[in-house]
């Protein structure tokens, strides 16, 4: 079931990329006043239910694969030199500073949506981990 709503989030991120919601909290933010069964039909069930009184909290943990963003880093090179110069042999050492490209890498990326709901109906949601904004 987890996969499915891997699926399901991965679809749902890669559609709110080009044309809706940039985030996971955008995109949950657009479920706040929909019955809960609704958001159920679309991510599956739930991986946890928390009973709290009055209301519930379903939470859904969603991870996707994503890439890096590319950087430039600075690097330094080093190296030894030797020679003669005027008779005299020497041995030094080189240093050379300038900056490398470093592609985006593939990375793993998650986050948790925990929903709030009373009476059926999602009244709110908070998000737990650092993929879960745009």
């Amino acid at each position: 079931m987890r996969v499915l709503a891997a699926i399901i989030l991965s679809c749902c991120v890669v559609a709110c990329a080009t044309s809706g919601p940039s985030s996971v909290e955008e995109a949950a933010q657009t479920w706040v006043g929909d019955p809960i069964d609704k958001l159920r039909g679309r991510w599956g069930n739930p991986q946890q239910v928390v009973e709290l009184g009055d209301h519930q909290v379903y939470r859904y943990e969603l991870a996707w694969r994503g890439t890096s963003r590319p950087t430039i880093a600075p690097s330094t090179s080093y190296g030894v030199t030797s020679g003669v110069a005027g008779g005299v042999s020497y041995t030094g050492q080189t240093s050379t500073l300038g900056t490398q490209y470093v592609p985006g890498q593939p990375i793993q990326r998650t986050c948790a949506v925990n929903f709030e709901v009373r009476q059926g109906v999602i009244v709110g949601f908070t998000t737990v981990g650092q993929d879960c904004r745009g």
